[in-house]
């Protein structure tokens, strides 16, 4: 089996899991189906570059949910989707008619160079702020850097960082008008931005 092929069939996999996890835990905790939806949201909103604002629903959903479990439920779908980002944008990042084109370029040899120097905690501190995270996620598969480590930084950075959204939420529990409002801003900026890149 060929590494792409292989990389597939993880991506298969763990779909499988999570797919057949979250519909398990609808069915016998409909309690915490909020949490649920949260986590499986957190997938396509932290896939590679995604239009999709996560923050409006982390603060929605915070109304109901104690800071922590909607912590842990985001930082499970951040996970997810790190490991389908390495599983299915390696084998594209690195096939040699797209690498050939950044490979050589000033920006990347700069931006590596910066990044190898401390690259867990370029991930943490980048994850953790509101810093666009996908150009230092680029470089992570770009450059090959390892998936758990890569993963382990995500844990790191990304826990505190949803859990003082949830708790902000909490706190402050904005009515629902404004986090749509919010969500529509967040997806036209992120749609302006790659129109522009």
């Amino acid at each position: 089996m060929t590494q792409s092929a292989r990389k597939w069939s993880l991506f298969a996999l763990t779909a499988v899991v999570v797919l057949s996890g979250g519909a398990l835990s609808l069915w016998y905790f409909p309690e915490q189906r909020g949490l649920v939806w949260l986590g499986l949201y957190t997938i396509p909103s932290h896939m590679f570059v995604s239009p999709f604002p996560h923050e409006p629903l982390l603060l929605y959903y915070a109304k109901s949910y104690p800071a922590i479990g909607c912590a842990i439920a985001s930082l499970a779908g951040c996970l997810v989707a790190g490991m389908w980002d390495y599983f299915l944008f390696i084998p594209l990042i690195h096939h040699p008619r797209l690498r050939v084109k950044y490979v050589n370029t000033g920006l990347y040899k700069r931006s590596v160079d910066f990044f190898r120097k401390w690259p867990f905690w370029a991930l943490v501190g980048v994850g953790f702020t509101p810093i666009p995270f996908y150009p230092i996620k680029f470089l992570s598969i770009a450059d090959g850097y390892p998936m758990t480590k890569y993963l382990a930084a995500l844990v790191v950075g990304r826990t505190p960082r949803y859990y003082a959204i949830a708790y902000l939420g909490y706190v402050l529990n904005l009515p629902n008008w404004s986090l749509v409002a919010l969500a529509l801003v967040f997806l036209a900026v992120t749609l302006y931005m790659n129109r522009k890149s």
